[in-house]
């Protein structure tokens, strides 16, 4: 996790939250806001942590399936003695 402030000339400075995965270095999420409060910072967490707890349900779905497929076609293609 990671704070960052920014200003762009004549505009007002702004602030980013970002979550970073530090093994593979992808950003799981940024938050910008004028102001990034403790409270918006958890709100964001649990937020961010429901959206990877689905994505990594679907992910474990898709990859059984594609598995009981690969099977299924190995099955089919098996030579009979």
């Amino acid at each position: 996790m990671d704070l960052m402030r920014d200003n762009r000339r004549h505009q007002p400075r702004f602030r980013t939250f970002n979550v970073i995965d530090d093994f593979n270095r992808e950003a799981l999420g940024i938050d910008m806001a004028v102001s990034v409060p403790a409270g918006r910072m958890s709100r964001y967490l649990d937020k961010l942590a429901e959206i990877m707890l689905i994505h990594s349900k679907y992910a474990w779905i898709m990859k059984r399936n594609v598995l009981e497929i690969c099977s299924l076609i190995g099955q089919s293609h098996m030579v009979s003695p």
